[in-house]
């Protein structure tokens, strides 16, 4: 190849190689104008709290605040940044429309079941049931709940009688030894009505003192020995008992002496009784707790009660509360009894002294 012909080629190749840098630099020019003139935008954070799957975030409303709204219940929650999540987590676990498939299922039989015995255990009234902010509560609590009127509530508070009526038959059925008896009178002053209270009394196979109540009901007037007899003894045929009895314990009335001998001698079943010196003086003293039961039960804003229901709530109270303070091994009650007399001997020689 000649000279001129070299000569022709380098000269191409220095135009080639000034073009390609010439372009390169245009490029690296546009970048850097392109990160000068463009804002950056910053990455966008994760929500990570485990609330936000039931809230929706809002963003900002017309006030100016970011707010957040319940996926369940709508209610809207300030999420600003020095907020924090905690009024999303406290809401989340007490949302009343949140599904809960942890929670069991709402019972209505259940429900009537507690709420028969929280009327018996703590000597309420049937309208109870019917107090708004206790249906408030309810309603907080399960949104499924169904409420009751009072008359279905004295119904289940008389069916749930029934039930523990029975089972006590069963378990003086299967009694072997006697039982003991108190009967007391007591007159409600709310309603100017006689009844009679009827206890039982007899230690178990454990050997621990039981006392429950047979029969707190009407006794209409007049209340001679004829008409408490009477009572008496349909009170001991109807819990099948007529043939277990050892003594019956009665205060000093007039009418009461009479009653006693008509037992003894009208009623065939009851000849064999043992005396009424082999009363057991301790055992009075029960009814007189049964009656101070009775005057919570029929007070003056109760007066209008069934007796029929006074017996199903303060008989159904004794079978399920007891006589907390008579009730026990019946060892430690004569120890107790002991130790009560000494103490008062002691103070009567320190008086004397």
């Amino acid at each position: 190849m000649d000279l001129p012909s070299l000569e022709t080629l380098a000269a191409m190749d220095a135009e080639n190689e000034y073009i390609e840098v010439q372009s390169k630099g245009e490029e690296e020019s546009h970048e850097q104008t392109l990160s000068v003139t463009q804002p950056f935008k910053p990455v966008r954070k994760r929500r990570r709290a485990k609330c936000w799957v039931d809230f929706t975030h809002l963003g900002l409303e017309d006030d100016g605040k970011v707010r957040a709204r319940c996926n369940h219940c709508g209610f809207k929650f300030v999420v600003e940044k020095n907020h924090g999540t905690s009024t999303l987590n406290r809401h989340s676990t007490k949302c009343p429309a949140k599904p809960r498939p942890d929670a069991p299922k709402y019972d209505h039989k259940a429900d009537r079941e507690k709420m028969s015995e929280i009327i018996i255990y703590h000597d309420l009234p049937f309208k109870y049931v019917e107090y708004e902010k206790v249906r408030e509560r309810d309603r907080f609590l399960n949104p499924d709940v169904q409420h009751i009127c009072r008359q279905t509530a004295a119904a289940d508070v008389y069916k749930r009688y029934e039930i523990e009526k029975a089972k006590l038959i069963e378990v003086l059925v299967k009694h072997k030894g006697r039982v003991c008896f108190t009967a007391n009178l007591w007159t409600a002053r709310s309603v100017v009505m006689g009844y009679i209270c009827i206890t039982a009394h007899f230690i178990d196979e454990n050997w621990r003192l039981n006392n429950k109540i047979l029969a707190f009901c009407n006794l209409k007037p007049p209340h001679s020995g004829e008409e408490i007899a009477k009572a008496v003894y349909d009170c001991l045929k109807g819990w099948g008992l007529e043939k277990k009895v050892f003594t019956i314990t009665l205060d000093n009335a007039k009418a009461n002496d009479s009653m006693l001998n008509i037992l003894k001698h009208r009623y065939g079943d009851l000849a064999s009784m043992a005396s009424d010196l082999l009363s057991i003086p301790i055992t009075t003293v029960a009814a007189e707790s049964a009656f101070s039961v009775g005057g919570r039960v029929l007070s003056p804003f109760r007066n209008r009660i069934l007796p029929k229901n006074v017996q199903a709530l303060i008989a159904t109270r004794n079978w399920l509360r007891g006589f907390e303070e008579f009730e026990g091994d019946i060892e430690d009650y004569f120890n107790g009894e002991d130790d009560e007399s000494a103490k008062s001997s002691s103070e009567v020689r320190n008086s004397s002294t």
